[in-house]
């Protein structure tokens, strides 16, 4: 903030001020000079920003701001400066100067992928959208209880990373980082994600549809996502995942076609009995098999779903070869 005054009878008083927006994200707003007036009077001047004037010719009250916009101004830095002269109704009459420098970026953005974060390690690397100078963050476990902040690693600002100690299920990283030119950005990394043990519902041949004599599979199933949700869902945004699976009985086509089948009905069984997170659902048919076997071979074992709990999708993996998560409504 700048102040001008003026002198009064027995003293200075203060009788305006003024301000400027100066870090923009490109695509948004113009920057905005804002003058703060205590006195009525006559504001006059101009400002230069690079090749940009602006002309200030202004009628002030007190306690009525009034602005300039600085617009133009495209990407990058914008030396400014400028005078203005305050007439006050009095007659009284002063100047002050105007320098500063308006800089205009694109958002801060990152690039993560699932391998970028490794929980075993207890550190994840990050890919800003340009180099980073600086990075706070906060670790948080079950309940939200604070696990410690992030050691930050720089010596790369282009590809930074982060790490942290401690112990137990990481289930959110919130970090705070800033450019060079202090433009900030917030991300949050929640790498876990939980299985859920339950006994799997057994379907007809070549059929989809929850027999009744298998809901009560479903119950206990539901029952124990929402003791997860207890524990983990208020810190993250946590997301269910329902995997299906088929043994090698048929061709894989027609499998492929049966395992999301069933795992679109088991999905939608949850959503109707009141299970209000996201849920997705994708079949993996004889992809994923439990126990490997030899084609057109019927074991129980590999005719199975696969529910997890997570706050991002799951990244491929032997267990879960695709990634095209389909959400259910």
């Amino acid at each position: 903030m700048h102040v001008l005054l003026l002198a009064a009878a027995t003293a200075y008083c203060q009788v305006l001020t003024w301000t400027a927006t100066r870090r923009l994200d490109v695509g948004g707003p113009d920057s905005v000079l804002t003058f703060q007036p205590a006195v009525s009077g006559k504001l006059t001047g101009e400002v230069i920003c690079g090749s940009q004037r602006y002309a200030i010719d202004l009628a002030i009250k007190p306690g009525q701001p009034v602005e300039v916009t600085l617009a133009g101004l495209g990407e990058g830095r914008h030396p400014c400066e400028g005078q203005v002269t305050l007439v006050a109704a009095d007659d009284s009459e002063g100047t002050m100067s105007l320098v500063f420098e308006v800089v205009r970026r694109p958002q801060l953005g990152f690039r993560i992928q699932p391998d970028d974060v490794d929980q075993a390690a207890r550190r994840a690397a990050l890919h800003p959208s340009r180099p980073l100078a600086r990075i706070e963050g906060d670790v948080i476990g079950e309940r939200g209880v604070s696990l410690g902040e992030v050691a930050s690693d720089l010596s790369d600002p282009a590809n930074p990373t982060v790490s942290w100690g401690g112990e137990g299920d990481v289930l959110a990283i919130r970090l705070r980082a800033w450019d060079v030119d202090e433009f900030g950005a917030t991300l949050q990394l929640s790498p876990w994600s939980y299985e859920i043990a339950h006994e799997d519902v057994i379907f007809d041949t070549n059929q989809a549809t929850i027999l009744p004599a298998e809901a009560h599979k479903l119950e206990a199933t539901l029952a124990e996502l929402q003791n997860v949700l207890q524990i983990y869902g208020d810190v993250a945004e946590v997301q269910l995942y329902v995997g299906g699976c088929t043994d090698t009985v048929g061709d894989a086509a027609s499998n492929l076609r049966l395992s999301a089948a069933r795992a679109r009905a088991i999905a939608v069984w949850f959503r109707n009995r009141g299970f209000q997170r996201p849920i997705f659902a994708q079949g993996f048919g004889e992809s994923a098999l439990a126990v490997l076997t030899a084609d057109e071979v019927d074991l129980a074992a590999n005719r199975r779903a696969v529910y997890i709990l997570a706050a991002s999708p799951p990244p491929a993996s032997p267990a879960l070869p695709g990634t095209d998560w389909v959400a259910v409504r």
